[in-house]
């Protein structure tokens, strides 16, 4: 338990602590945008584009997307056989991201594709240290500054949370999957989570993940993991506090735990080589590259997906789906330098 604050015990199970260190993160909205080859937007070259999306002054913007990085494909000559071919050119993936103003938020990207490519986000605020308490809500201080829930917080509910056996497939037990984020955390260097909609081809929304081995197969054993799924609830205890805003609406109650204290950290540049978060964590899979073999002696090839892989308090690139690509030749493999997310197991179990 925190030594000063406000604990919470949500009716959902768990417990929530409410301190001096707790930066709630406030869900703004989600969207999609585009890869353009035909833009021509730059800043310090690299390719950009902006999403509008209000946010508070002083606040800090997470962007979370469904599939992070994808190997992309184009055609030329087969220099052995002569045949026009797909080859792999490299990734298109997401660079970085900042706040320009309160109502736009630069996305910078890298691509390598011809064609439009699709990716969906979720876009979060969260303000620390901030100089003044709210006028009225919930607010604790410490030596730095002020952390509060007030009337304008947005913050994101914990829905669900649970210990349970894995076998391949994960779709949270809500009203609407599509509209949530989930964290897990086991402890298996074969075993390797990626958002569904990076695998499928009908590109299933958020909320579904896959589990595979490093064969590129789909997750057959049973596996024990802990997952927290955070989504938009309207629900609410009988019991507890709540939080209104002046027009009279609801802006938090406490049945939920919430959404708190992401971190974020980038992975090595190759498939099992890990990075040590730190802490007991639990982490947002993603997509986050990918490997192309060519298999056959001239002519096709296979593609490998890249997901998130866990072992204990460490992550890395790992294997996820395994495809056969007809028409194609070379060689390829890369991880994208992007932030994967994760928070603290502690905080919710």
């Amino acid at each position: 338990m925190s030594d000063f604050g406000l604990e919470i015990f949500p009716e959902i199970g768990g417990h929530f602590a409410f301190n001096g260190n707790t930066t709630i993160l406030n869900y703004v909205g989600s969207g999609s945008w585009l890869i353009n080859p035909s833009s021509t937007l730059k800043e310090n070259g690299m390719y950009y584009v902006d999403l509008y999306h209000p946010t508070p002054v002083n606040s800090n913007v997470i962007l979370m997307h469904n599939s992070n990085a994808q190997v992309i494909y184009r055609t030329r000559k087969n220099p052995t056989t002569g045949k026009t071919q797909y080859y792999p050119t490299g990734l298109d993936y997401v660079v970085d991201y900042k706040r320009i103003d309160n109502n736009i938020i630069r996305l910078y990207y890298v691509y390598n594709t011809i064609y439009q490519h699709k990716f969906d986000y979720k876009v979060f605020y969260y303000i620390s240290n901030i100089s003044n308490p709210v006028d009225f809500g919930m607010t604790v201080g410490n030596n730095d500054g002020f952390y509060n829930i007030g009337d304008s917080s947005t913050p994101l509910p914990l829905l669900h949370s649970e210990v349970f056996s894995f076998n391949g497939v994960y779709r949270p037990p809500v009203k609407d999957p599509t509209k949530t984020i989930s964290f897990f955390s086991w402890s298996d260097p074969d075993l390797t989570l990626i958002p569904a909609s990076c695998v499928t081809y009908s590109q299933e929304p958020f909320g579904t993940y896959y589990g595979y081995d490093r064969h590129g197969k789909l997750w057959n054993k049973n596996t024990q993991m802990k997952v927290c799924t955070f989504g938009e609830s309207n629900e609410s205890s009988m019991y507890g506090i709540n939080i209104y805003n002046g027009m009279g609406n609801k802006v938090f109650n406490s049945r939920h735990g919430v959404l708190k204290n992401i971190r974020m950290a980038k992975l090595q540049n190759s498939e099992y080589n890990y990075t040590n978060l730190g802490i007991n964590s639990m982490v947002c899979p993603a997509s986050v590259g990918g490997r192309y073999l060519q298999t056959g002696r001239y002519e096709n090839g296979d593609e490998i997906d890249f997901g998130i892989n866990m072992y204990g308090s460490q992550i890395s690139a790992g294997y996820t789906r395994r495809i056969y690509q007809a028409a194609s030749h070379g060689a390829f493999t890369a991880v994208a330098p992007i932030n994967i997310f994760y928070i603290n197991h502690d905080d919710y179990f």
